[in-house]
């Protein structure tokens, strides 16, 4: 193949200029030959737009790209999302997007990415629509650990934010190229000195009224903003300028995270597909013989909403493993953040900002647990943190928050709970006072943590290992009426009919002899449902049912494993183990199966085949 030898490819659209988007790449790009040599690819001032990205992005002979660019081409935000999806730029090292008519959106199609894990250098200057939202969306990357130098000239990113970017500790060799950093010793290196040069002319020659304009445009929503009104006076050499007062208005800065942070949560489509199958999950008080309630509606009667609002403090949330703890706790935290727009700086008496964290995922859960998630979710700084835990309850202005510690089991730290026995042991690695939670700082707060039921079950006095230690007592002992428990009980024998009914709404079983599921409208819902359960009991496992996580296990296997009973072992299948190797085994095979179809319809055609 001639094409395999080629280094280095640069090709450029000779035309002055264009009337219209460009629909296609050219013909060599166009072909799906290897180009297994080729390292560096410049594509920019070709008005290229997502119909040529999604050539570009569908071809996999580019597995050795080291460097692309693809400046001044009006990507949009769906050209850079076809871009963010291409999993086989492994080595990828420089992306330049200058001037792609980028925004907000396409910076969380970024964020996404998780495959160019040796990514250096990242060009996005010259997109004015990326703002503080998209510095935000990009602060969130988990995967760029290599990533150097990062060039945000002309963004419209406040200094604020773009320190937001230097908090991701996974970025924590980052060297950020913006407005303030623009010398000749910070540039990308010798070949970009006079590109930047370039650009920052070219931005102090712009009519900020014109940029101020387009933005309007883009976000209608703005149009009322005081601050964005007030930029167009503070214009100078290129680049807006805040005023004092606008350094000390941490309020409406919190505001803007805040709604930043609920629109990722809420937009997230992983967990609204999820949520689909959520069942109410019903709980129990331990030590009390009291019927079961409903979960979510006693947290707001007992705990968030009381007479008593400020001294509850902590609802530890426990149940067996599989029981459904981390999915209601994802769920209630949406549902929470569903109903508050938080557009207003007056919040309602029964708003509360509810943030989700597993605790296995921070870095010092055990002292640092609230300041590490603010910082991370929320890319909260210091003195925002500071501002909310100082902030009295009767603070209208500011809002409560909900912190929702998810695993805690997961900390490493369970075998060294069996080992607590005496009260002075529970106090020496109580949550509160580990994390500083008392009378004086975080009064603003609850915290659910969630945690499995048989970690804690040698642990007898629960409230001195989570709730707040009454510094007025002789004996050690938790503030009064601080500490509530609650035990997520098995599904009965409804839930799990209405599980049922909600899966197979949702993932329609296949017709005999057929692969593909059949559309809603073709089969009997409740029929199946109960086919479902009568293959449930014909094979004793209503009881490991009872557990949803095994539940959602049967449902993927329950057609298979009555074939494998009536063939093979005509006896109870109710060992967990074997039912969830069967399932990963099960799961394999699909994936197995899938790729070698797909392997099949994307052969590439031999030399002798007709075209």
């Amino acid at each position: 193949m001639e094409h395999q030898n080629i280094v280095k490819m640069k090709i450029r659209n000779k035309e002055e200029s264009i009337s219209r988007e460009r629909e296609s790449l050219p013909i060599p790009m166009r072909l799906n030959e290897p180009f297994s040599s080729l390292q560096t690819l410049d594509l920019s001032q070709n008005s290229f737009g997502k119909q040529a990205m999604r050539l570009l992005c569908c071809n996999t002979a580019f597995k050795g790209l080291k460097s692309i660019n693809l400046a001044n081409n009006p990507l949009g935000s769906e050209g850079i999302k076809l871009i963010s999806e291409v999993s086989n730029w492994s080595e990828l090292q420089v992306l330049i997007l200058a001037n792609t008519k980028s925004d907000y959106q396409g910076m969380k199609f970024l964020a996404m990415n998780e495959s160019w894990v040796s990514l250096r250098e990242l060009d996005l200057s010259q997109n004015p629509l990326i703002g503080d939202f998209g510095a935000a969306m990009l602060s969130l990357n988990r995967s760029w650990t290599q990533l150097k130098k990062l060039a945000l000239c002309g963004c419209n990113i406040e200094s604020q934010r773009i320190k937001s970017l230097t908090r991701n500790k996974m970025l924590k060799n980052l060297f950020i190229i913006d407005k303030n950093t623009l010398n000749p010793e910070n540039q990308f290196g010798r070949d970009q000195e006079e590109k930047l040069s370039k650009i920052c002319s070219n931005l102090n020659r712009k009519s900020f009224k014109q940029l101020e304009k387009s933005l309007l445009n883009h976000y209608p929503s703005t149009i009322n903003n005081e601050k964005l009104k007030g930029l167009s006076s503070h214009f100078r050499g290129g680049f807006p300028q805040a005023t004092n007062g606008e350094n000390g208005n941490h309020h409406s800065q919190l505001f803007a995270k805040i709604k930043q942070y609920r629109e990722k949560i809420l937009g997230d489509v992983t967990l609204l597909k999820e949520s689909r199958n959520y069942i109410q999950a019903r709980a129990s008080i331990p030590s009390k013989s009291e019927e079961a309630f409903e979960l979510a509606p006693a947290i707001g009667r007992n705990f968030l909403n009381t007479e008593d609002s400020d001294v509850t403090k902590v609802l530890l949330i426990t149940g067996a493993a599989g029981v459904g703890k981390s999915f209601f706790c994802t769920h209630f935290h949406r549902e929470l953040l569903a109903r508050e727009d938080f557009k207003s700086q007056v919040l309602s008496t029964e708003a509360w900002l509810p943030i989700y964290v597993d605790l296995s995922s921070l870095k010092n859960p055990k002292s640092e647990a609230i300041s590490e998630t603010l910082a991370r979710e929320l890319s909260l700084n210091s003195e925002e943190i500071h501002l909310l835990q100082t902030s009295e309850p009767s603070n209208v202005s500011l809002p409560r928050l909900l912190f929702i510690f998810d695993s805690y089991s997961n900390l490493g730290n369970s075998h060294s709970l069996h080992a607590l026995f005496s009260d002075q042991d529970f106090a020496s690695n109580n949550f509160c006072a580990l994390n500083r939670i008392n009378e004086s700082s975080w009064k603003n707060a609850k915290f659910i943590i969630a945690c499995r039921e048989g970690d804690l079950e040698f642990v007898k006095r629960r409230d001195l290992l989570f709730a707040p230690l009454s510094s007025g007592s002789a004996e050690l002992s938790s503030v009064p009426g601080s500490f509530l428990q609650m035990k997520i009980e098995p599904f009965t024998n409804d839930q799990i009919t209405w599980y049922l009914k909600k899966y197979l709404f949702w993932n329609p079983p296949a017709a005999n002899g057929e692969n593909k599921a059949q559309p809603a409208s073709k089969f009997s819902l409740w029929s199946e449902v109960q086919k479902y359960e009568k293959m449930l009991d014909d094979l004793k496992l209503r009881e490991v049912a009872r557990t949803p996580f095994m539940l959602w296990v049967l449902c993927h296997i329950l057609p298979n494993l009555v074939e494998m009973h009536i063939k093979k072992l005509r006896k109870p299948l109710t060992n967990r183990c074997f039912l969830i190797s069967y399932f990963i085994d099960h799961v394999m095979a699909s994936i197995a199966k899938k790729n070698i179809g797909t392997a099949r319809t994307t052969r590439p055609r031999t030399r002798g085949s007709s075209s």
